[in-house]
Protein backbone atom coordinates (compact mmCIF):
# COMPACT_ATOMS: atom_id res chain seq x y z
CA UNK A 1 0.00 0.00 0.00
CA UNK A 2 1.62 3.29 -1.28
CA UNK A 3 0.45 6.08 1.20
CA UNK A 4 3.25 8.67 0.98
CA UNK A 5 3.63 11.50 -1.92
CA UNK A 6 7.65 11.68 -2.90
CA UNK A 7 9.60 14.62 -1.64
CA UNK A 8 9.35 17.40 -4.18
CA UNK A 9 12.15 18.89 -6.43
CA UNK A 10 11.91 23.07 -6.65
CA UNK A 11 13.79 25.27 -8.98
CA UNK A 12 15.19 28.59 -7.91
CA UNK A 13 12.25 30.33 -7.87
CA UNK A 14 9.89 27.98 -6.20
CA UNK A 15 8.30 26.14 -9.17
CA UNK A 16 7.98 22.21 -8.60
CA UNK A 17 10.25 20.77 -11.40
CA UNK A 18 10.22 16.74 -10.50
CA UNK A 19 10.04 14.56 -7.44
CA UNK A 20 12.73 12.42 -5.51
CA UNK A 21 13.18 8.99 -7.16
CA UNK A 22 11.21 6.47 -5.11
CA UNK A 23 11.72 2.42 -5.11
CA UNK A 24 9.37 0.10 -4.39
CA UNK A 25 10.55 -3.35 -3.63
CA UNK A 26 8.32 -6.22 -2.50
CA UNK A 27 9.18 -9.36 -0.19
CA UNK A 28 7.44 -12.75 0.33
CA UNK A 29 6.39 -13.38 3.24
CA UNK A 30 7.99 -16.70 3.62
CA UNK A 31 7.15 -16.96 7.28
CA UNK A 32 3.74 -17.15 6.40
CA UNK A 33 4.35 -20.07 3.86
CA UNK A 34 6.30 -21.73 6.48
CA UNK A 35 3.83 -21.70 8.93
CA UNK A 36 1.15 -23.04 6.59
CA UNK A 37 3.49 -25.96 5.13
CA UNK A 38 3.73 -26.79 9.45
CA UNK A 39 -0.21 -26.70 9.51
CA UNK A 40 -0.56 -29.08 6.45
CA UNK A 41 2.05 -31.44 7.96
CA UNK A 42 0.63 -30.99 11.37
CA UNK A 43 -3.15 -31.66 9.92
CA UNK A 44 -1.96 -34.89 7.57
CA UNK A 45 -0.25 -36.03 11.41
CA UNK A 46 -3.52 -35.99 12.47
CA UNK A 47 -5.48 -37.22 9.76
CA UNK A 48 -3.01 -40.09 9.73
CA UNK A 49 -3.31 -41.27 13.46
CA UNK A 50 -7.43 -41.82 13.08
CA UNK A 51 -7.13 -43.35 9.89
CA UNK A 52 -4.05 -45.62 11.90
CA UNK A 53 -6.04 -46.33 14.84
CA UNK A 54 -9.66 -47.49 13.11
CA UNK A 55 -6.88 -49.97 11.18
CA UNK A 56 -4.73 -50.84 14.22
CA UNK A 57 -7.68 -50.95 16.92
CA UNK A 58 -8.14 -54.55 17.99
CA UNK A 59 -10.89 -55.39 17.44
CA UNK A 60 -13.93 -56.42 20.56
CA UNK A 61 -17.08 -57.23 18.33
CA UNK A 62 -16.63 -60.73 19.09
CA UNK A 63 -16.69 -60.20 22.95
CA UNK A 64 -19.26 -57.51 22.67
CA UNK A 65 -22.01 -59.20 20.50
CA UNK A 66 -25.56 -57.24 19.90
CA UNK A 67 -27.66 -56.98 22.33
CA UNK A 68 -30.90 -58.62 22.53
CA UNK A 69 -33.95 -57.21 23.59
CA UNK A 70 -33.72 -58.76 27.32
CA UNK A 71 -30.31 -57.40 27.68
CA UNK A 72 -31.35 -53.73 27.03
CA UNK A 73 -34.48 -54.24 29.85
CA UNK A 74 -31.72 -54.99 32.63
CA UNK A 75 -29.32 -52.09 31.70
CA UNK A 76 -29.19 -48.63 32.12
CA UNK A 77 -28.64 -46.20 29.34
CA UNK A 78 -25.44 -45.25 30.34
CA UNK A 79 -24.32 -49.21 30.13
CA UNK A 80 -26.18 -49.79 26.61
CA UNK A 81 -23.83 -46.51 25.41
CA UNK A 82 -21.13 -48.53 26.66
CA UNK A 83 -21.29 -51.43 25.35
CA UNK A 84 -22.34 -49.96 21.97
CA UNK A 85 -19.14 -48.38 22.09
CA UNK A 86 -17.23 -51.10 22.72
CA UNK A 87 -18.43 -53.50 20.42
CA UNK A 88 -17.76 -51.14 17.73
CA UNK A 89 -13.96 -50.96 18.70
CA UNK A 90 -12.00 -52.46 16.19
CA UNK A 91 -14.68 -52.78 12.65
CA UNK A 92 -12.10 -51.43 10.83
CA UNK A 93 -8.78 -53.33 11.94
CA UNK A 94 -6.72 -54.10 9.31
CA UNK A 95 -9.61 -52.37 6.27
CA UNK A 96 -8.44 -52.81 2.91
CA UNK A 97 -9.79 -49.52 1.88
CA UNK A 98 -8.10 -47.22 4.27
CA UNK A 99 -4.85 -48.96 3.86
CA UNK A 100 -5.01 -48.77 0.28
CA UNK A 101 -5.97 -44.40 0.73
CA UNK A 102 -3.26 -44.11 3.20
CA UNK A 103 -1.11 -46.08 0.56
CA UNK A 104 -1.88 -43.72 -2.22
CA UNK A 105 -1.47 -40.74 -0.24
CA UNK A 106 2.09 -41.40 1.27
CA UNK A 107 2.85 -42.44 -2.91
CA UNK A 108 1.40 -39.02 -3.63
CA UNK A 109 3.44 -37.10 -1.25
CA UNK A 110 7.00 -38.71 -2.62
CA UNK A 111 6.44 -37.97 -6.17
CA UNK A 112 7.41 -34.89 -8.18
CA UNK A 113 4.64 -32.97 -9.69
CA UNK A 114 4.88 -32.50 -13.35
CA UNK A 115 6.52 -28.83 -13.32
CA UNK A 116 8.70 -28.92 -10.31
CA UNK A 117 11.87 -30.04 -9.75
CA UNK A 118 11.74 -30.65 -6.03
CA UNK A 119 9.87 -33.19 -4.01
CA UNK A 120 8.86 -33.14 -0.34
CA UNK A 121 11.78 -35.07 0.95
CA UNK A 122 14.11 -32.28 -1.22
CA UNK A 123 12.51 -29.29 1.18
CA UNK A 124 13.11 -31.04 4.42
CA UNK A 125 10.08 -33.09 4.63
CA UNK A 126 10.29 -36.75 5.54
CA UNK A 127 8.41 -39.83 6.77
CA UNK A 128 9.52 -40.28 10.77
CA UNK A 129 12.05 -42.81 11.48
CA UNK A 130 10.21 -43.91 14.13
CA UNK A 131 8.21 -46.86 13.06
CA UNK A 132 5.36 -46.37 15.53
CA UNK A 133 4.67 -42.91 14.05
CA UNK A 134 3.23 -45.47 11.00
CA UNK A 135 4.01 -42.69 8.09
CA UNK A 136 3.69 -39.27 9.97
CA UNK A 137 5.89 -36.89 8.37
CA UNK A 138 8.54 -34.51 10.02
CA UNK A 139 9.97 -30.85 9.71
CA UNK A 140 13.42 -29.95 9.29
CA UNK A 141 12.74 -26.30 9.47
CA UNK A 142 16.12 -25.23 8.92
CA UNK A 143 16.00 -27.52 5.94
CA UNK A 144 12.55 -26.02 4.59
CA UNK A 145 13.49 -22.71 5.18
CA UNK A 146 16.39 -22.24 2.95
CA UNK A 147 14.23 -24.35 0.37
CA UNK A 148 11.66 -21.60 0.88
CA UNK A 149 14.50 -18.53 1.04
CA UNK A 150 16.35 -20.00 -2.26
CA UNK A 151 14.10 -22.16 -4.83
CA UNK A 152 10.58 -20.90 -3.23
CA UNK A 153 9.13 -20.98 -7.24
CA UNK A 154 10.16 -24.62 -7.60
CA UNK A 155 8.12 -25.25 -3.84
CA UNK A 156 5.26 -23.70 -4.99
CA UNK A 157 4.95 -25.43 -8.13
CA UNK A 158 5.09 -28.89 -5.75
CA UNK A 159 2.12 -27.61 -3.63
CA UNK A 160 -0.32 -25.77 -6.55
CA UNK A 161 1.53 -26.38 -9.83
CA UNK A 162 0.18 -28.84 -12.77
CA UNK A 163 -0.66 -32.20 -10.84
CA UNK A 164 0.98 -30.82 -8.33
CA UNK A 165 0.38 -32.18 -4.40
CA UNK A 166 -2.60 -30.07 -3.92
CA UNK A 167 -4.47 -31.22 -7.02
CA UNK A 168 -3.06 -35.37 -6.49
CA UNK A 169 -4.26 -34.97 -2.54
CA UNK A 170 -7.79 -34.09 -3.84
CA UNK A 171 -8.17 -36.94 -6.25
CA UNK A 172 -7.12 -39.55 -3.92
CA UNK A 173 -9.71 -38.31 -1.52
CA UNK A 174 -12.49 -37.55 -4.39
CA UNK A 175 -11.91 -41.46 -5.49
Amino acid sequence: QLTDVSAAKYDGSGNVIGYEETKITTERDTESILETIKSFVEDYNKMLDKLNGYIYEEPNYRKYAPLTDAQRDEMTESQIEKWEEKSKQGLLYGDSTIRNFLQQMRGALYTKSATSSVALYNIGIETSSNKDDRGKLVIDEEALKKALSENIEEVEKLFVGENGLSEKLTNIMDK
